[in-house]
């Protein structure tokens, strides 16, 4: 009977089919909510996630009734085209779930799941879109940690030393300790490094508390940040990032 079905099928075709059949079978047990987009009008996305209603939307003073919950997107909506606007907007729901829950690295697992999403949802056609659009788009493959500036012992440390605060989990994001980095902010590039850490730690070393070496003309540039919000680096190069702000208060 195997035999049969190879001369009348093809080989090449029954292995297509095992393997659909295959691919069918582990991407049911992947428990994805579907992102639905309810209506779309001058870039403002209402949309349902997870039983929630959002608008996704770029302006800052849109009012909306108590039952709906705002989400400003982290990337630029418009660089995607329709096919592929529904993955997009699961991209910066589920990054923003993660964010909300304290991940440090909200950022990758929403592209990783985002991945799992175009398998699972989308048709063939519009799979083959998405990952070309990856490759095209670097922003969103860029690895990016987010940074929340917090009280130390009832003070803001970080602004009185113009220091952002590097935590165990952050540490691999950087290069070892002492090693010079640039980062790429408003005011101009700034060269730095990690800092901080007990005698006789040798150059290199994945250890380091804070960055601090030249932060103090753009911490005096931005007045408004305020405790609780988050300070997002995005690592552009080996020993290049970009420094920006999200707000929160």
């Amino acid at each position: 009977m195997i035999a049969k079905n190879i001369l009348e099928q093809g080989l090449d075709t029954i292995i297509r089919n095992l393997y659909k059949d295959f691919e069918d079978t582990l991407l049911s047990k992947v428990l994805l909510p579907k992102v639905e987009i309810q209506s779309v009008r001058n870039q403002d996305y209402r949309v349902k996630f997870n039983n929630e209603n959002y608008l996704v939307t770029s302006s800052a003073s849109t009012r909306v009734p108590s039952s709906v919950k705002i989400l400003q997107p982290v990337h630029d909506l418009t660089s995607y085209s329709d096919d592929l606007q529904e993955v997009a907007l699961f991209h910066e729901l589920r990054e923003k779930e993660y964010k909300d829950a304290k991940f440090l690295d909200a950022h990758q697992r929403a592209l990783n799941e985002s991945t799992l999403y175009a398998l699972k949802y989308l048709d063939l056609d519009t799979q083959l879109h998405y990952f070309t659009h990856q490759e095209d788009s670097p922003s969103l493959i860029v690895p990016r940690i987010e940074i929340e500036l917090r009280l130390g012992r009832g003070r803001e440390s970080w602004r009185t030393y113009s220091l952002i605060p590097v935590r165990n989990g952050h540490l691999s994001f950087f290069p070892g300790y002492g090693r010079n980095f640039t980062l790429q902010t408003d005011v101009g590039e700034i060269e730095t490094h990690l800092t901080s850490a007990a005698t006789g730690t040798r150059r290199g070393m994945r250890t380091g508390s804070y960055i601090t070496t030249g932060l103090k003309p753009w911490y005096t540039a931005h007045p408004e940040l305020q405790t609780g919000d988050f300070l997002t680096v995005d690592k552009l190069e080996p020993q290049r990032y970009k420094l920006s702000i999200r707000k929160t208060t």
